[in-house]
């Protein structure tokens, strides 16, 4: 679903980029999260392994719309 913005209810994960900039912090990244709140630019997303973080809407790919 490339291009399409993250909107709550939505399954995201993190892009290819993303997730190679935290895999060179030593930081593997692999999850994927529950939008549930977006505010501007940056939603906020609950992860899979028990982390809640708010990146930018940009990167982040929508796995299952709940539209």
């Amino acid at each position: 679903m490339a291009g399409v913005k993250p909107v709550v209810g939505d399954l995201v994960r993190l892009d290819k980029l993303a997730q190679e900039e935290l895999d060179a912090y030593g930081q593997p990244w692999d999850n994927v999260g529950l939008v549930v709140e977006c505010v501007g630019i940056r939603c906020k997303v609950d992860w899979t392994n028990g982390a809640t973080t708010r990146p930018m809407r940009s990167v982040l790919e929508v796995i299952n719309a709940s539209r």
